[in-house]
């Protein structure tokens, strides 16, 4: 492990930022971005106009579609 002192707080700054910034979660965004792309758009085709959207979209209503969408992969996982 390399020693970090005050000549080289910067790149130990910048370092630290990448890691938990960018390449640290990069894998946990992008799992997370394609199960809500994949919940949403399956939730959204069901719908046919932008006020069914707005007056389905509840907190109890997302949630159940997140359900189903979970069910789903793990019922594909099983096969």
């Amino acid at each position: 492990m390399p020693n970090f002192n005050i000549n080289n707080l910067e790149e130990y700054v910048s370092l630290v930022v990448c890691a938990t910034v960018k390449t640290g979660i990069t894998r946990q965004m992008e799992a997370f971005r394609a199960g809500f792309n994949q919940v949403i758009f399956t939730w959204s085709v069901q719908h046919t106009s932008e006020k069914q959207v707005k007056e389905d979209m509840t907190l109890p209503n997302v949630q159940t579609e997140i359900k189903k969408s979970v069910q789903n992969a793990s019922a594909k996982q099983d096969q």
